[in-house]
């Protein structure tokens, strides 16, 4: 936690898990960008689409983790320009070309819902 607030920097935080355990340790309230954040609008062919970030005081970002991940990680395979159809891993794109350095704080806890056997 002293890392994350003491940080001069963007700041992403990644999974709705983490971002309720750091709003909490620094007395922050987490809002949803839209009141039913676990209601994932879905694309023409049915595919489920990046759910909508959520606002805390001192993040950038905050966001579902791993299907915004993922489509982070397709955005920027992509050879020249990345797609702009997702607000959060949009903005996430943007941080990650628009700096020179990053610092992530990765967390070795398994999430046993997207584990695959």
């Amino acid at each position: 936690m002293e890392i994350f607030s003491g940080f001069n920097g963007k700041k992403i935080i990644s999974g709705g898990t983490t971002s309720q355990i750091i709003a909490r340790h620094l007395d922050k309230k987490i809002v949803p960008a839209v009141k039913n954040p676990h209601c994932y609008s879905k694309d023409e062919d049915g595919k489920t689409r990046v759910p909508p970030e959520s606002f805390m005081e001192g993040a950038d970002l905050a966001y579902e983790g791993i299907i915004t991940l993922d489509a982070v990680s397709e955005m920027l395979q992509e050879t020249d320009t990345y797609r702009r159809s997702e607000p959060a891993a949009d903005k996430m794109v943007e941080l990650f070309i628009n700096s020179d350095r990053m610092l992530f704080l990765v967390g070795t806890r398994i999430n046993e819902f997207y584990r695959d056997p």
